[in-house]
């Protein structure tokens, strides 16, 4: 499910990454500070418009906006396993104890909160 904070996260980012101010690139495409600061923050949705106005001048695409989180984390699950792959049998046999410690410890904690 797509929320509209997503949205206004992922072109927050994008927006900070190329180095904008929220003024700088609501002028850009033609929208006010304040409507932009709307959408970053989630109360607000972009028209199809300005959704494609601000893809074009951040320099991504539509599905950047919309699927951040997805894209986000396939990526870091590639660089998982290309990191992996470089391990021996015994070594990712180590590896895979080290997360399943992490994660009785994380589950731990997740039940005392």
């Amino acid at each position: 499910m797509i929320l509209k904070k997503d949205i206004g996260k992922a072109i927050k980012n994008a927006r900070e990454k190329a180095g904008l101010t929220q003024e700088s690139l609501a002028e850009l495409i033609n929208i006010s500070p304040t409507f932009l600061r709307h959408i970053e923050t989630g109360r607000k949705l972009p028209s199809v418009t300005t959704l494609y106005n601000l893809a074009l001048e951040l320099n991504m695409s539509v599905d950047e906006i919309f699927f951040q989180r997805q894209i986000s984390s396939q990526f870091t699950l590639i660089n998982i396993e290309k990191n992996l792959s470089e391990y021996s049998i015994q070594e990712l046999a180590l590896i895979n104890l080290l997360i399943e410690s992490v994660h009785k410890i994380l589950g731990d904690k997740k039940d005392n909160i």
